[in-house]
């Protein structure tokens, strides 16, 4: 796990596996070094993330993949396609969910009830299991909700930049949550969030000066 965890750091933005979505592999690592039990389904399943997470290292040390993969080319296209499909299905399965949820919730209501509401609704603080999260238009329902991931810094033109690597979404007003697959699947959500870095983020009162941060 801790080697996964280096290069999704390393690599931002550029796994489409997260931790949680890496979990699987690591607790079948466990099941067969202490007890020689995995199953097939879950062989497969297993397999399958490793597949999602080796292609962008390839891509990353400029390692051509058809010559990695070899006769195994056709096997490998064929497991990835299906896990990208069943995430799929169960993205749509997690949309209709919450749509009925909001329905549900709000058909009730006049246009101006439901504006008020969903302005106290979402203005809730977002989960805490993420290092930091931005607003943006939940892709259930009409509300706005939270994306949320890892932060860390890029240098760029001699500037450090905060950089959000998405990794789940949350919306308060339908219920609506994705995570690992699921959430790789919205493409609208997935890429990296840049801003500006604070000198508060590098350095505490007890410094004299913050001083230039770029390389620390």
């Amino acid at each position: 796990m801790e080697a996964f965890v280096r290069a999704h750091q390393l690599l931002p933005g550029k796994i489409p596996i997260d931790r949680n979505g890496f979990e699987p592999l690591a607790d079948a690592r466990n099941g067969v070094a202490h007890s020689s039990v995995c199953e097939g389904e879950q062989a497969l399943s297993v397999f399958a993330i490793c597949l999602r997470v080796i292609d962008p290292l390839l891509t990353e040390l400029e390692i051509d993949a058809a010559k990695y993969w070899g006769p195994y080319q056709e096997l490998h296209d064929k497991l990835v396609g299906d896990r990208v499909k069943a995430a799929r299905v169960r993205l749509e399965a997690l949309r209709a969910r919450a749509r009925a949820v909001f329905r549900q919730r709000f058909s009730h209501l006049t246009d101006k009830e439901t504006v008020a509401v969903l302005a106290t609704i979402t203005n809730r603080e977002p989960r805490a299991d993420c290092d930091d999260y931005e607003p943006k238009p939940c892709p259930a329902c009409v509300a706005e909700g939270w994306v949320g991931g890892e932060v860390g810094y890029e240098e760029y033109e001699g500037d450090l930049h905060r950089v959000l690597t998405p990794s789940r979404f949350d919306c308060y007003a339908c219920d609506f949550e994705a995570d690992g697959e699921e959430f790789q699947e919205l493409k609208d959500l997935t890429g990296q969030i840049y801003s500006e870095a604070d000198a508060e983020d590098f350095w505490t009162p007890d410094d004299e000066v913050p001083g230039s941060m770029v390389g620390r």
